[in-house]
């Protein structure tokens, strides 16, 4: 080697080096971690509110299926399957008897957490009904042993806070008898029945088990099916013969 390459090579370093130093490198990690962090927590927070939406899409649906249910039954309410041939009939001009067996809903005015009913669609006993009892709602059924109470809604998943039937009542047309009422000397119409329209509030507020900042609430109204026939009470219960 001679001496003028060897006098250069002390004189004029190597400009150009590979890699990098380690404060890059730390630099760079801390920017990596930040990168990581801030994708982490949007992953929570999407999972997060993907399990909330879950949560409330499903206890949106139970709540309807049961409101769905209980309407559906309750409309029901005083169906006598035999009233056109039936002498028990709803309504006959020619028979002093004018209402059902199974007409009576209750509650009848005040609101309640329980509603009970017949029908005569099934054999036995005709009695069902709906009742609120520790955060769950149940309903009573027919069975080969007689009523019970089962689930209608899971307490595993969803709490029943409140559950409020409110009876809604209304007037509806007077029903025509074959003779006019004799009240003292005069003849008027005032002992014939009239018609109630019956119609029922039905309120179901809940909240997820595993979260109880997920609640919804339902709020329907169904109108029965059969209406009520009523006297004026200070009067025969019946049609005059």
């Amino acid at each position: 080697m001679s001496l003028n390459y060897a006098v250069q090579m002390r004189t004029h370093p190597r400009r150009h080096q590979s890699g990098m130093s380690l404060v890059e490198l730390l630099v760079g990690v801390t920017v990596g971690l930040f990168v990581v962090a801030a994708a982490s927590t949007l992953l929570a927070m999407q999972l997060t509110d993907n399990r909330r939406l879950m949560l409330e899409t499903q206890i949106q649906q139970d709540l309807r299926a049961s409101a769905d249910i209980i309407g559906r039954e309750l409309r029901r309410a005083g169906a006598w399957g035999t009233a056109v041939e039936s002498v028990q009939s709803v309504w006959r001009a020619d028979q002093g008897s004018v209402q059902t067996v199974n007409a009576l809903v209750s509650p009848t005015a005040a609101p309640s957490d329980t509603v009970t009913f017949q029908s005569s669609r099934t054999t036995g006993q005709p009695n069902y009904g709906f009742r609120l009892l520790t955060g769950g709602i149940e309903t009573q059924l027919n069975t080969s042993t007689g009523l019970v109470w089962q689930e209608l809604t899971d307490r595993s998943t969803m709490l029943v806070r409140r559950f409020v039937v409110t009876p809604i009542n209304e007037p509806g047309g007077q029903l025509v008898c074959q003779k006019l009422c004799v009240v003292g000397s005069t003849l008027t119409k005032s002992c014939w029945p009239t018609t109630m329209v019956r119609s029922f509030r039905i309120e179901i507020d809940a909240e997820a088990v595993s979260d109880s900042s997920v609640k919804r609430s339902v709020d329907t109204r169904v109108r029965l099916r059969n209406d009520r026939v009523r006297f004026d009470p200070a009067l025969p219960q019946s049609c005059p013969t």
